[in-house]
């Protein structure tokens, strides 16, 4: 039965508590690094009782290979087997045009295109989603699993040729449908084994199948269309091609449907790993599709109080907050507005104005306009003393001036100038107030006073040639 984070019903859960028995996805987990020579690997800790949790697997994470179809047919459009399969089909219809060498040589590229969809099959096996590269390791390096699996079809073939003679025809055709109706087996267990006398005992790859149950009929059913489908097309709708051009693409439908059918293989085996008793850790799954979670200190803090608010825990997720922050400030944005959104719910107003003044920032940094200058007001109501960051300051009062609140602009950067005197934005606010009283207050004279102490009193400031040219232009 699948199993769902206790705070996410509709997100499959990832991990399991051995104390409190609850079920957590990785947006509630707590991930931290291991020390010494595992200090590369991560733990992942439970949010309530801070223990070491243990993985579902992945079976209670993918989705059924059958209503996964539509992304095993995207799987080869990647751009690095896609290219192999195009260089394959072009090399392919080449070599055709020669004589002996040519076989020959279409034989080596055959063996190359089995090399990399065997290394499809073992990756997904193993959890990645995503194809693998064009590397020397995935088409050349460890070519007997190539010869491994013509093993299996030479054995097949042995085996049926000398049925014909000694137990009639009949006999030999029953066990060729039943050898190859186990072939899928036989690959699975070359795979998750590695040796191929394991492979083809029948007691063994029987076993596997009915241990797969209905899955192994439906992916049957299903290798059978994908292995069929380059002769229907050619058939019904590639033949009205020109000869080579009919060739080329005959060769890609080829190519194509073959690492689908490997992919569908290495995917049932995923899916069912623990009925098969393959091994498949979390670190190891990968999927294109999934956004991967690259956790930091913010993100775990924030995973633990989200359970304690859910829990209705405030007070706890307040202090915990506070614990965790006091080394350094909190710069995680969601998890400062988390944490004002506390202290605003619970009303500990001294505590939320002295967040503020680092919620504002953060905001200012982020350019975010409309939240910063009504968290600006609001504060200014609650205190009129209220005096954010001078980076703050000087970012609200551009934005009030933006927006028509002129006079609270003004009011903002003689806040700043007042508050943050030897700030290097002071000129640069005494600048804007310039240009406020004279663009927006029509009042030229206020605004050549302005710039005529800035210019007098920092000199050497990167924006005096600016209010210098700007007093040009009052006619001064």
């Amino acid at each position: 039965m699948k199993k769902f984070c206790e705070y996410h019903s509709t997100k499959p859960a990832y991990w399991n508590c051995p104390k409190c028995g609850s079920y957590f996805c990785p947006d509630c987990i707590v991930t931290r690094r291991k020390g010494g020579v595992l200090k590369n690997e991560n733990i992942h800790l439970c949010p309530k009782c801070n223990v070491e949790t243990s993985w579902v697997g992945v079976a209670n994470i993918i989705e059924p290979f059958w209503t996964r179809l539509p992304k095993f047919f995207t799987y080869p459009l990647s751009l690095q087997p896609l290219a192999l399969i195009t260089i394959l089909s072009i090399v392919g219809l080449i070599l055709s045009k020669l004589s002996i060498i040519g076989f020959l040589l279409k034989i080596v590229l055959w063996g190359i295109l089995f090399k990399y969809s065997f290394s499809a099959l073992k990756a997904t096996a193993h959890g990645d989603l995503t194809p693998p590269g064009i590397t020397s390791e995935t088409i050349s390096e460890d070519f007997m699993q190539v010869f491994k699996q013509i093993a299996i079809y030479i054995i097949i073939g042995f085996v049926f040729a000398s049925l014909v003679p000694s137990a009639g025809i009949i006999v030999a055709v029953l066990f060729l449908i039943f050898a190859l109706f186990y072939v899928p087996a036989i690959i699975i267990l070359l795979v998750t084994t590695n040796s191929l006398f394991h492979a083809v005992n029948p007691v063994v790859f029987t076993r596997l199948a009915f241990r797969i149950g209905r899955g192994y009929f439906l992916m049957y059913f299903f290798l059978i269309l994908l292995g069929s489908a380059p002769a229907v097309l050619g058939q019904y709708i590639m033949k009205f091609l020109p000869t080579e051009l009919f060739q080329l693409f005959f060769g890609f439908a080829k190519n194509y449907y073959t690492i689908i059918s490997y992919h569908l293989m290495g995917y049932v085996i995923l899916q069912y790993h623990e009925e098969i008793g393959y091994q498949v850790d979390y670190e190891d799954f990968k999927e294109s599709a999934v956004k991967e979670i690259e956790e930091d200190e913010s993100t775990n803090i924030l995973n633990r109080v989200n359970i304690m608010i859910k829990d209705g825990k405030l007070d706890d997720a307040i202090s915990f907050i506070k614990d965790t922050t006091k080394t350094r400030p909190i710069t995680d944005i969601t998890l400062s507005e988390r944490y004002l959104n506390l202290l605003l719910m619970k009303k500990r107003k001294p505590e939320m104005l002295k967040h503020c003044i680092t919620h504002l920032d953060l905001l200012a940094h982020k350019n975010t306009k409309s939240k910063a200058c009504e968290l600006y007001a609001k504060c200014l109501a609650m205190n009129r003393e209220f005096i954010p960051t001078s980076f703050a300051l000087f970012k609200i009062g551009g934005w009030l001036n933006e927006t028509g609140k002129i006079k609270e602009a003004i009011r903002t950067y003689n806040r700043l100038t007042k508050a943050f005197p030897d700030d290097a934005l002071v000129p640069k606010a005494y600048y804007r107030c310039a240009q406020i009283f004279h663009d927006r207050l029509m009042d030229p004279s206020r605004a050549k006073k302005i710039l005529s102490a800035l210019i007098k009193k920092y000199p050497e400031h990167e924006i005096i040639p600016q209010a210098k040219n700007y007093l040009n232009h009052l006619g001064i």
